[in-house]
């Protein structure tokens, strides 16, 4: 990563291309480098990005509500009142923004954000959706690549579907909240899938997909996002417990009662907490105290792989292998030679 990257949203000279080459400026690295040796010397601003150059005319102006990032596709411009993006966002950047349309967002990966003008420190959100409504204020800072889908909606595109005024389709009382809804999930992917494909029926799938999608959010009521949040407390209980239990099987069930917390919300709350999943942490911790093991004495492979609650050797070799990039063999040899 070449450092945080401030994105300003709206009209402007940049555009992604911009972006992408000044990244890859030699020029741009060393005034960086100068910069941090500097010390208080004045960073060079960061270029201003838009999606305009990448979309053509249009009736509707959607350039204000576009995202920053790398677009890998977009929808036909033929698109009825509509506008459909696949984007790969920039390693780091600021939103200081207020929606003029509906945009939903979905993240596809965990998400790390923080608030710019209200408290509250760096969180990780889980791949979820957001609906923005009309004159909503977006503020928040982000860091990590992360891809993204976005729905763009005008109000007029909602009633003339629904046949009645936007006040009375109840879009917006999914807005305010993070959710999963499996159909929305769906159709939002269908929609980037065509666009990938680049259209070939024109404006036709996307249309219909938008027409599913404003008669979903119409037509039901939001998933309930009342969520369980692990305090710092009963976060270290959990990961104690965890490094505590490596030599054996741990139960999902063992790890919601460590929280005080029912199963069916733990996994939920827990990603929320430590950004990873409750069985991915404890793969990862298995394969750390393995190093240990591995580093620290002569115990044999199949002796290690039982003491880190692993069911045998081979199960111990391939997991190993895969989290750390190396076997477990040629990671103590390695280790060896270093000494």
């Amino acid at each position: 990563m070449l450092g945080r990257l401030a994105v300003r949203l709206g009209r402007g000279p940049g555009s992604v291309l911009a972006i992408r080459a000044v990244l890859s400026n030699p020029a741009w690295r060393q005034t960086r480098s100068r910069s941090r040796n500097a010390g208080r010397r004045r960073r060079p601003s960061p270029p201003a990005v838009t999606f305009e150059p990448f979309l053509p005319p249009r009736s509707f102006d959607f350039s204000a509500d576009l995202p920053p990032g790398h677009a890998l596709a977009l929808s036909d411009p033929a698109c009825d009142s509509a506008a459909v993006l696949d984007v790969l966002g920039p390693p780091a950047g600021e939103v200081v923004h207020e929606h003029r349309l509906i945009c939903l967002q979905r993240w596809l990966s965990p998400l790390t954000v923080r608030p710019l003008r209200a408290a509250g420190g760096w969180q990780v959100l889980r791949p979820q959706t957001r609906l923005w409504r009309p004159e909503e204020p977006q503020y928040y800072q982000w860091e990590g690549s992360v891809h993204q889908q976005f729905v763009l909606l005008t109000r007029e595109r909602v009633e003339r579907i629904l046949e009645r005024p936007y006040a009375a389709c109840g879009i917006d009382r999914w807005g305010g909240q993070d959710f999963d809804d499996r159909l929305v999930t769906q159709l939002i992917t269908a929609m980037t899938q065509d666009c990938a494909d680049a259209s070939p029926a024109g404006p036709l799938v996307v249309d219909a997909l938008v027409t599913a999608l404003v008669a979903r959010l119409a037509g039901s009521t939001p998933p309930s996002m009342a969520r369980h949040r692990l305090g710092p407390a009963r976060v270290r209980r959990v990961l104690e417990f965890i490094d505590s239990e490596l030599h054996r099987p741990i139960g999902l069930d063992e790890l919601a009662a460590q929280a005080d917390v029912g199963v069916r919300r733990f996994c939920a709350a827990f990603r929320d907490a430590v950004g990873t999943s409750p069985h991915q942490h404890v793969l990862q911790r298995r394969v750390e105290r393995a190093k240990a093991l591995l580093c620290s004495g002569s115990a044999g492979l199949a002796e290690i792989a039982v003491a880190v609650g692993f069911s045998d050797q081979s199960q111990f070799t391939r997991t190993f292998s895969r989290i750390a990039g190396v076997s477990p063999g040629r990671y103590r040899a390695r280790h060896s030679a270093r000494r």
